[in-house]
């Protein structure tokens, strides 16, 4: 069993995308090849039939909801010949500026409770599954796997943008207006424990940490939470576009020649 003084607080990761309910296929006790991929989980641990035994109890708190307004100014460099340019920068270089609006009703955290599962419960789990039994034959009894171990849920979502660039070298003003509105609940977010699985079929539960460069890392401040699901949406929005696609209903282009 972990030590009590062990450290065993993951950092969030933000979900691939906003359109996950909790009833949905992100949920706590999916155990993961990919931690990037919670939605897509090779197996998972019974949580709610581990809760009632008490080994794997469900905790859940509830906070306030959050209201931010955020900019900031950012300039498009250039990019050296032969160097691929990100679909964001492709329809135009120069000066940049962000302007974010946040609002979340209500937030919630759906967990194991803090007192980390216990390593044995957890190890008798996977060494039932015929699914981890094949995996691990394929690696010679060695391999990391990832369990879902809280998720954050928002009520409310409302996140609203624009990306202004200012005409420059005869450029035209150009502004792009992202709305994405969800009432929820919907998940934002995820933790996940490692578990390393030793060819004696021993369990070790381990911290994971996505790296703060990691396109999934969650930010430390709501603001740059916002700020980061909006740029994801830009540049998806851009993507559409060199791609001919149709544009999602959640983001809304808008084209103007005027000023703030």
């Amino acid at each position: 069993m972990p030590s009590p003084h062990r450290e065993m607080s993951p950092s969030w990761a933000l979900v691939p995308s906003l359109d996950h309910a909790p009833e949905g296929l992100i949920r706590v006790g999916n155990i993961l090849v990919n931690p990037s991929e919670p939605h897509r989980p090779l197996t998972r641990i019974p949580a709610a039939d581990e809760a009632q035994e008490n080994s794997l109890a469900i905790c859940a708190s509830d906070m306030q909801g959050y209201t931010h307004a955020y900019g900031s100014w950012t300039r498009n460099l250039a990019f050296p010949p032969g160097e691929e340019i990100p679909p964001w920068a492709r329809p135009h270089e120069g000066s940049a500026i962000w302007c974010t609006n946040l609002d979340i009703e209500g937030l919630q955290d759906c967990c194991f409770s803090p007192i980390i599962p216990r390593e044995e419960t957890v190890q008798a789990t996977l060494m039932r599954d015929p699914t981890i039994q094949a995996l691990l034959e394929q690696h010679g009894g060695h391999c990391k796997l990832y369990l879902v171990n809280a998720i954050m849920v928002a009520h409310g979502l409302s996140i609203k943008g624009k990306r202004y660039h200012y005409p420059e070298e005869g450029r035209p003003w150009d502004t792009l207006d992202i709305a994405i509105i969800n009432p929820g609940p919907v998940i934002i977010a995820y933790q996940v424990l490692e578990i390393v699985i030793h060819p004696a079929q021993r369990v070790m539960l381990n911290v994971h940490r996505p790296d703060m460069l990691d396109p999934h890392f969650f930010p430390d401040t709501w603001a740059m939470f916002g700020h980061k699901v909006l740029s994801r949406e830009t540049e998806a929005e851009y993507r559409r576009r060199q791609e001919g696609e149709v544009t999602a209903q959640r983001v809304l282009p808008s084209s103007s020649s005027s000023s703030f």
